[in-house]
């Protein structure tokens, strides 16, 4: 996962617990259901019945089928998803600043206390780690922190990142 989603080891992993009492959306993640085919909208009898209207297809189910599948292939990242509905379904628009750069932090806010720890990649520079461990302070002082260390003889991170 380091791979795909640090930039190449030089990016970071924040690690979210839910907290039920606060009731955020962290609380509504859903395990990754990963399979060898994609789910299939509607076989051609279920589409014949659907719109003949014997059977109504299960578009809510459908949907979650749709978001929460993933190749086989990916089974290693044990993913979970948080998904949340624009507000306007027929016309779903992600927020950008004054340069067209999507403002994702504003979909999904937090608390600070639902941080749990942070993970820095192996190749992240210790400037950006130091930069970042500013921020770690008051509110988000119980945050732990952890730097990766590369494993020199496979292909994945050591099982335990080294506490810092």
């Amino acid at each position: 996962m380091w791979a795909h989603y640090t930039k190449d080891h030089t990016g970071a992993v924040i690690e979210f617990r839910c907290l039920p009492e606060l009731d955020n959306p962290f609380c509504a993640a859903r395990k990754i259901n990963y399979v060898e085919n994609p789910p299939i909208i509607a076989g051609m009898g279920e589409y014949i019945k659907h719109i003949t209207g014997q059977q109504k297809i299960d578009n809510d189910s459908l949907f979650f089928d749709m978001i929460l599948s993933k190749s086989m292939h990916w089974e290693y990242e044990k993913e979970w998803r948080v998904f949340i509905p624009p507000v306007d379904m027929e016309n779903p628009i992600i927020p950008v600043d004054d340069y067209g750069k999507e403002i994702l932090e504003k979909l999904i806010q937090f608390y600070p206390q639902e941080i749990n720890s942070i993970y820095f990649g192996c190749k992240m520079s210790e400037p950006q780690v130091q930069e970042i461990e500013k921020l770690l302070n008051g509110e988000f002082s119980h945050v732990k922190k952890y730097k990766c260390i590369r494993n020199e003889k496979e292909y994945k991170a050591r099982s335990l990142p080294r506490e810092i």
